[in-house]
């Protein structure tokens, strides 16, 4: 999914912000997380990582995650709690003006 730091990811999935699966895996009720390709499908209709960024924008994710910054668009950010180079694939659409997906 774009984002190696599983504990921001948990996060967004414990703040309500994805969606994402999850299963029993021992007697005691641990559970563990898992995306199924309609989590990852839904994640990205919202987001954008570094990757996708990237990988979307046609460009080295630095030099356009400078370019948003300098032009007020925020990673995503909620209750005050921050993601890392995470950012609302809305905000990112809107800046570059790409039009944002149906």
């Amino acid at each position: 999914m774009g984002m190696k730091n599983g504990q921001a990811f948990q996060r967004l999935v414990h703040a309500g912000h994805t969606p994402a699966s999850h299963e029993t895996i021992s007697r005691n009720g641990t559970k563990r997380f898992y995306v199924t390709e309609a989590d990852i499908a839904a994640f990205h209709r919202r987001f954008l990582t570094q990757k996708t960024l990237a990988d979307e924008y046609n460009g080295f994710w630095r030099t356009l995650v400078a370019q948003l910054q300098a032009g007020g668009v925020e990673p995503f950010t909620a209750d005050g709690e921050t993601f890392g180079h995470l950012f609302l694939r809305a905000d990112v659409e809107r800046f570059f003006e790409k039009p944002v997906a149906g």
